[in-house]
């Protein structure tokens, strides 16, 4: 073979090695020695990958030594090319919480097999690296390195990502003329870029040049109520066309057939106290809603009623609610116990059967008074002059009066007006509670509600609140 010939051959062998599934695994070869001795081989699986896809990796970890290998743990390094991240939650068990000790042990001459999973996001070519494990007192540290070679897609702008978004309006589970849906807000998104648009008037739309990665697609402001199962997924657009013809079907909300209701069955609360909640649900529909769910509580934050939601909780098999009748549910739960230095408590929930389409659920949310602590709080109002959707310097209004109003009662608890150089007011003395701004001229842009809490200097960090001229 020519000189030439075999340049051609390995450049052909180095591409169709990049192509084709890789099954890579290499074992140290030294010698056992006395004691503890890990050795490990990995495996790769599929390839070569996109950026942002996950990598499945198989780390078997042996025990060649003739005692107990115990802290067993392992780390990756790169060695060239693209550095795979791997977050510590997904080496599953290899690697503890950040300065524990780790718990796994491996009896002498016994094997375990790990499923690693890791993710490419930044592209410097096909990736070589180490997977290095090791013991508590290895007797022989120097064959504790597995290697491993994975292809990695280079991410050149020759992708398409397009498809149709569409609302199965007869019901016949497939796509017909006329159930597209126009206007709706696409979002295609990979690490910080996007791209925008929205949908024509067949419910499609389209993306082109690519970057050949994992892109993620969110589909929002869907028209006439309609809602997805999933509002974001993600797409391997890896510039073979499998993502030119995306399908995304809505469905119509369960607000369309169910409603709901709360209050509050007891008016005295305190911190740890029990506390009456009741929901009622209707169904004007023609037919039984069944494995009706409450999901309350989702944010985690603020001092929400703890309540055991028996047949609705999302742990049993939910509840039915018949068609063209009524439901109520009555609990007893426990106040937060540091509601008083909120000055309420509160309930948040919505109903459904799939944990997916959240956004078309009824929802509730509601709150009381508790206790009858007092702080003071600040804040500031701002016009966004520029337009750019945030607050910026000389945006905050000063001299301009605005107050707190209780949206319960209507009472203004306090007013004060922005005061130099920062623009911000001090309403001193307050019950602590949750509040409307309120400002003569203005009408503020957002429903949010200012929370005065009476806690430590660190919770009092005080708040900005978007107008507009009235």
């Amino acid at each position: 073979m020519s000189a030439n010939s075999a340049r051609v051959f390995a450049r052909r062998f180095t591409v169709l090695a990049a192509t084709a599934v890789c099954a890579l695994s290499v074992q140290g070869t030294a010698q056992a020695a006395e004691g503890p001795d890990v050795t490990a081989t990995v495996q790769v699986l599929g390839g070569p990958y996109l950026l942002g896809q996950t990598v499945p990796l198989q780390l078997t970890v042996t025990n060649i030594g003739n005692a107990e290998a115990t802290e067993v743990r392992a780390h990756y390094e790169t060695v060239s090319g693209s550095h795979l991240s791997i977050n510590s939650a997904d080496w599953d068990g290899l690697q503890p919480p950040w300065g524990q000790p780790s718990t796994l042990t491996l009896a002498a001459g016994a094997s375990r097999t790990f499923t690693l999973k890791g993710v490419f996001y930044q592209y410097a070519g096909d990736s070589k690296f180490n997977v290095r494990v090791g013991s508590k007192n290895d007797a022989n540290p120097w064959n504790d390195a597995a290697p491993a070679q994975i292809g990695v897609v280079e991410p050149t702008r020759t992708g398409t990502l397009s498809g149709v978004v569409w609302g199965d309006a007869n019901g016949n589970g497939t796509l017909d003329a006329g159930e597209g849906l126009a206007g709706a807000k696409i979002i295609a998104s990979r690490g910080g870029g996007n791209r925008e648009t929205t949908t024509g008037a067949d419910g499609r739309y389209a993306f082109t040049e690519l970057e050949r990665a994992m892109w993620g697609v969110g589909l929002y402001g869907l028209p006439g109520g309609w809602v997805v199962r999933y509002s974001s997924d993600m797409h391997a657009v890896d510039g073979s066309g499998s993502t030119s013809d995306l399908r995304h079907q809505a469905v119509r909300p369960l607000t369309d057939q169910l409603s709901s209701s709360l209050r509050f069955t007891t008016t005295e609360h305190v911190d740890n106290g029990p506390i009456g909640v009741e929901f009622t649900l209707t169904n004007t529909g023609t037919t039984d809603l069944t494995g009706i769910k409450a999901g309350c509580n989702r944010s985690g934050e603020g001092p929400h009623v703890r309540l055991d939601l028996g047949e609705l909780d999302y742990n049993g098999s939910g509840a039915t609610v018949p068609a063209g009748q009524s439901r109520v549910f009555g609990y007893t739960g426990t106040v937060s116990p540091d509601a008083s230095s909120y000055g309420f408590t509160n309930v948040n929930c919505d109903f459904g059967a799939d944990e997916l389409l959240a956004e078309g659920f009824p929802k509730v949310a509601d709150y009381v008074k508790v206790g009858n602590r007092r702080t003071d709080t600040n804040g500031s109002i701002f016009v966004d002059t520029n337009g750019d959707g945030w607050m910026n310097d000389g945006e905050r209004l000063t001299g301009v009066p605005f107050s707190l109003k209780d949206p319960k009662t209507g009472a203004i608890v306090g007013t004060a007006a922005g005061e130099a150089p920062d623009g911000r007011a001090y309403f001193r003395d307050i019950p602590a509670g949750r509040y409307d701004v309120v400002a003569d001229g203005y009408r503020v842009v957002s429903q949010w509600q200012v929370v005065a809490r009476d806690c430590t200097d660190w919770c009092q960090n005080g708040w900005t609140i978007q107008v507009v001229p009235a």
